[in-house]
């Protein structure tokens, strides 16, 4: 979809372009067919969409004083029309009164036409209304990188995240119980997480009923092996076999 030539002759190119920006009309059946993307003024220095990408390449749009009163009681800054379809926005956020802290936030998500979208930081939701009747819609959703889902999108990536939890979840405790046997054996090489990350390794000295005695010699960084916590002293201790794993 292309707009109508006067619809065009408001880019911005920075952040800094805001003055002197005309915003002409547009008629209401233009604006039916367009997406309103409104910049949240979230440390009250100043916000502005400054790039709209579709498909990698630069697409123009129009700003509009509408950004300025389209969700009581949040600070908003003016907004753009953009085409409905996938975009990657860049929206520049002041953090001070400085211009050197103004830097951007960048969001990818569909656009719907007749719907305003509210970019509040890049780890927070994307507030969705309908620009006319200013009816909440719901939210988008961050997933961790820049791209932003739908409620629905949101829920099946929830469930699969979940899934993926109890697989893992279900592969451990397999794998403990096929290890039992052999963590049951005086002279075994065994390991268990702690919280922070931690690794105790040891090795079992002897076994009574459904215990055994590990020499915990050494603790490690799961995430760096070759480091260790401050303040380990070796020491032996009576465990349960079902919460150490036999070490790689």
């Amino acid at each position: 979809m292309r707009f109508p030539q006067r619809t065009l002759n408001c880019l911005i190119l920075s952040l800094w372009s805001l003055s002197g920006c005309s915003t002409p009309s547009i008629p209401l059946e233009e604006l039916r067919q367009v997406a309103l993307i409104v910049p949240q003024d979230i440390y009250g220095n100043g916000a502005a969409i400054t790039r709209v990408e579709t498909d990698h390449q630069r697409i123009a749009f129009q700003f509009t004083i509408e950004g300025l009163t389209i969700l009581p009681g949040t600070a908003t800054r003016t907004g753009v029309n953009v085409p409905p379809g996938r975009h990657t926005i860049l929206a520049s956020v002041c953090r001070t009164s400085s211009t050197s802290s103004c830097h951007p936030d960048t969001y990818e998500f569909d656009a719907r036409a007749g719907m305003a979208y509210i970019l509040s930081g890049p780890d927070k939701r994307i507030t969705v209304i309908d620009r006319f009747s200013k009816i909440s819609q719901g939210y988008l959703y961050p997933t961790g990188g820049i791209e932003f889902i739908n409620a629905e999108q949101f829920e099946t990536k929830r469930q699969r995240e979940v899934q993926a939890d109890i697989k893992i979840s279900r592969e451990i405790t397999e794998r403990h119980q096929r290890e039992q046997p052999l963590i049951r054996q005086v002279g075994a090489h065994v390991c268990k997480e702690l919280d922070r990350g931690i690794i105790y390794s040891g090795y079992v000295e002897s076994i009574v009923d459904e215990k055994v005695r590990i020499n915990i010699s050494s603790a490690f960084y799961k995430s760096s092996p070759n480091l260790s916590p401050g303040g380990f002293k070796p020491f032996s201790s009576w465990e349960s076999p079902m919460q150490w794993y036999l070490c790689n």
